[in-house]
């Protein structure tokens, strides 16, 4: 560093620059952190719509497939040919009823953490509960029932009533 011989006015007029070159860089760095903050908060309330939006559309398309496959137990006496497909059926329900509670877990957990409101977590793991207790449900009637001798047996005395 060098010595400098200047008059007081010159001497007043460089900390006066040097004074607004540091404000405007505190100014910008302050403005700049905000508007990191806000993108940061609108990017992260941003995925919380994704999220509970993919929640919806996915409980929507469980909850319309209820009723579909609902009408399977309809199929009494049941076609014997069609029972791989209905068991292969019945595999896919309990695969997606198994990935989407590893879903629901998942945002759970991330709900949780953050403190959102889970009403469409709530209404998606319903429609996968049902989803998976109507897996079983075709299970037992098409695959566990017909080999229970005592329940034929039941049933053939109450047809006969």
């Amino acid at each position: 560093m060098s010595l400098m011989v200047v008059n007081r006015s010159q001497q007043k007029e460089r900390l006066d620059a040097i004074l607004e070159a540091l404000q405007e860089v505190t100014v910008r760095g302050a403005a700049s952190k905000e508007q990191y903050l806000e993108k940061r908060t609108n990017d992260f309330l941003d995925q919380i719509l994704k999220a509970k939006e993919f929640l919806k559309t996915q409980s929507a398309k469980i909850n319309e497939l209820l009723p579909q496959t609902e009408e399977i137990t309809a199929f009494i006496p049941i076609n014997e040919e069609l029972l791989p497909a209905i068991e292969g059926l019945i595999e896919s329900m309990e695969g997606l009823a198994s990935s989407s509670i590893r879903t629901y877990a998942n945002y759970n957990r991330i709900f949780t953490a953050n403190n959102i409101n889970k009403a469409e977590l709530k209404a998606y793991k319903q429609n996968v509960d049902n989803l998976k207790e109507l897996a079983t449900d075709l299970k037992d009637i098409f695959f566990v029932l017909p080999q229970d001798e005592e329940f034929q047996r039941l049933n053939k005395e109450l047809g006969e009533l």
